[in-house]
């Protein structure tokens, strides 16, 4: 849904629930950042080049007589990762979908039974055992694109592939020389990816809060922009409305009541414009210190549904709201960075003010 994807779970201050984005580096906002900074094509070129040259390992793990036993079957099962390995490449080149979703989750699964298939038909334990370094690639994998479940289950399968490994080595090596290799393996490949996601989050934590206004959680006019991104995900004719709303005679609350009473109203306000824009699968913003933008990805038939009241909790003031709605389509609202479509609608949000306060004033533009 258009409003999960890019609101993401509740949260609350002060009792009062909003909506933020997960600090997920699946999330699809950093996958637009990424997008808008060539920098997924880049990613995605790196992880086709890691797919050849695993086919190039599967190939020569296969054929050298020095490493695997060289059978009929171990040719045929690197021949079979190889060329899926190929595939896999050709894959993520194609479709960015791979980084994502289902693709990520399914190019993950291969990654780490590739790699242990290749460890097991290399038939010198001792080389096998030092091989599963290379499960460090499928974490970083899985730690830039799924989410942390994932990643605790890709960890946990490596180690118990280092434990199979070592339960190989048994007889070869002393057994001092197997636990200390295990625990350094281990180590290598459990922190590094963890200490990356760790580090991944942190930094995009950072970044995610300059897209959010910090005294109401919704987006601020950063965050909004970006977030209209996402509609470029629909048909260029869709309809869209766009919903300017400015708390009326908010000056005199905060002269009243203090500034911190103030505060609380408009997170009041942002909180039922959230609800309002949640059931429409519609996004909040906070554009200015007591005006707000809403955007759903749809027309509103009935202008009563947008919220004209707010606050009046714990002994808090009533404010009443005014609205301008503006609704068109698509492509008229990615035309310019929707700075068009919003300069509408506070023109219209300033005539409901003029009429009064406390309602909502709508115009519908012929779609470009």
């Amino acid at each position: 849904m258009f409003y999960r994807s890019l609101m993401g779970e509740r949260g609350r201050r002060d009792g009062i629930e909003f909506r933020l984005r997960p600090l997920d580096p699946a999330s699809p906002l950093l996958g637009r950042l990424l997008a808008s900074h060539d920098l997924m094509t880049a990613i995605r070129r790196t992880v086709a080049l890691g797919c050849l040259l695993f086919a190039a390992l599967s190939v020569i793990v296969g054929t050298s007589g020095a490493l695997s036993a060289a059978d009929p079957v171990a040719l045929s099962v690197t021949g079979v990762l190889a060329g899926g390995s190929v595939a896999a490449a050709v894959w993520v080149l194609l479709s960015p979908a791979v980084l994502s979703g289902r693709g990520a989750i399914a190019f993950g699964v291969f990654a780490d039974l590739g790699v242990t298939v290749v460890l097991g038909v290399i038939h010198q334990p001792t080389y096998a055992a030092i091989g599963t370094f290379a499960l460090v690639l499928p974490g970083v994998f899985v730690t830039m694109h799924l989410a942390r479940s994932w990643l605790v289950a890709h960890l946990v399968y490596a180690l118990g592939v280092i434990v199979a490994m070592g339960v190989r080595v048994t007889g070869d090596e002393p057994p001092a020389a197997i636990v200390a290799g295990g625990i350094l393996l281990g180590a290598v490949v459990v922190v590094t990816p963890w200490t990356l996601r760790q580090t991944f989050a942190n930094v995009l934590g950072r970044a995610e809060r300059a897209y959010h206004d910090p005294v109401t959680g919704v987006l601020n006019r950063w965050g909004l922009d970006a977030a209209l991104a996402a509609l470029q995900e629909l048909p260029p004719n869709s309809p869209v409305s766009v919903t300017v709303v400015d708390v009326d005679r908010f000056k005199a609350v905060n002269d009243a009541h203090g500034h911190d009473a103030g505060d609380r109203v408009l997170r009041q306000v942002a909180e039922d414009l959230s609800s309002f824009a949640g059931q429409r699968n519609g996004i909040v913003a906070r554009t200015g210190g007591e005006e707000f933008a809403v955007v759903v990805p749809d027309r509103i038939p009935d202008l009563a549904a947008i919220p004209s009241v707010a606050g009046g909790r714990d002994g808090d003031p009533s404010v009443t709201l005014s609205s301008g709605v503006v609704t068109t389509d698509m492509s008229a609202v990615l035309a310019d960075g929707a700075a068009g479509v919003i300069a509408q609608a506070d023109h219209l949000m300033y005539r409901s003010k003029r009429a009064g306060g406390g309602r909502a004033t709508r115009s519908e533009p012929a779609a470009s």
